[in-house]
């Protein structure tokens, strides 16, 4: 049975003006985040201010890498070209002969083809990237990245001294970015919020934990704000007697997020769920969709869906 085919273009977009509109909401204090050219969202430059470690206080300038199946493949971050912040400085930052001096972490993207070849060529599933992490995942851990330059040898005091004198010469040629004039802009580590601002944050932080209990854990997306399809991922075997056996994983997908999978591996059809293996947002394996009920208008919305997604399970 076909599928309407998803742009997943169209939605990595979505997905990152919302984890965006996240981040300006709830900032993350030391970093800052904009997107220079507004045409394409897929590129993003970020600030970190470094705040333990040998080198607290400096400031590093990067370029996020966002894929366009972005939230299925994670973000590729890389030191902005002309700074020349590279393995001298921290332990793993490697040249990709693409894109510059790479972070090499098992959350970010870079060398992906690694980890796949430590952990035998299969996705991990204690660490690494996983679809329901966000840019505010991403960038928690570009943070902490930095503060353990993780080098065989400890930095000397004047490579500290020349690394400071390099980031206040920095000047990124697509954003504008300086020392003197940073851009984006950082959140301070000691910023301290007004009433007004922590009523906000509690407020909406009621509102979200009310919103995740119906959200795609893929696309962020809910069904209060969203016209979208919940159910649960599941894992549907076989065995020697050709009885089918489902397992649900307990945890709620989109639709399109599983249809959207299917895309990725080069499926076309719901039939085949039997030849493929996803990885959900917990890290649990799945080859199928259950749709789950919520209330009559979310079954009316979905009914055709639903109805199609039952119909290709049977013994």
């Amino acid at each position: 049975m076909s599928f309407k085919p998803q742009n997943t273009r169209v939605a990595a977009t979505k997905r990152i003006i919302r984890d965006l509109k996240d981040l300006d909401k709830l900032p993350i204090p030391g970093l800052g985040v904009t997107c220079p050219d507004e045409s394409d969202p897929f590129v993003l430059h970020c600030n970190v201010l470094i705040n333990d470690g040998p080198y607290h206080g400096v400031m590093i300038h990067l370029i996020l890498h966002i894929p366009e199946d972005y939230p299925l493949t994670g973000p590729a971050g890389n030191i902005a070209p002309g700074l020349e912040f590279d393995s001298r400085y921290h332990g793993h930052i490697h040249q990709d002969y693409r894109n510059g001096h790479s972070l090499c972490n098992d959350l970010l993207t870079n060398f992906a083809f690694y980890f796949r070849s430590v952990d035998g060529g299969t996705t991990k599933k204690a660490s690494g990237w996983s679809p329901g992490y966000t840019l505010s995942t991403a960038l928690l851990q570009i943070v902490t990245f930095f503060a353990e330059p993780d080098l065989i040898s400890a930095a000397s005091s004047e490579s500290i001294v020349y690394l400071r004198k390099m980031v206040k010469n920095f000047t990124c040629t697509t954003c504008g970015h300086s020392y003197d004039n940073p851009n984006p802009a950082i959140v301070g580590y000691n910023e301290k919020k007004s009433d007004k601002q922590q009523t906000e944050e509690e407020l909406m932080k009621s509102k979200r934990e009310l919103m995740e209990k119906l959200t795609c854990g893929v696309t962020k997306q809910n069904v209060i704000e969203d016209q979208i399809c919940l159910g649960y991922p599941l894992l549907v075997t076989r065995d020697n007697r050709g009885r089918l056996w489902p397992e649900i994983v307990l945890e709620l997908i989109s639709y399109d997020a599983y249809v959207a999978e299917i895309q990725k591996s080069g499926g076309e059809k719901l039939d085949f769920y039997e030849n493929l293996k996803f990885r959900s947002v917990t890290g649990a394996d799945y080859n199928h969709w259950l749709p789950l009920y919520i209330n009559a208008n979310h079954f009316r919305q979905g009914q055709t869906i639903i109805q199609n997604s039952i119909s290709v399970i049977y013994n």
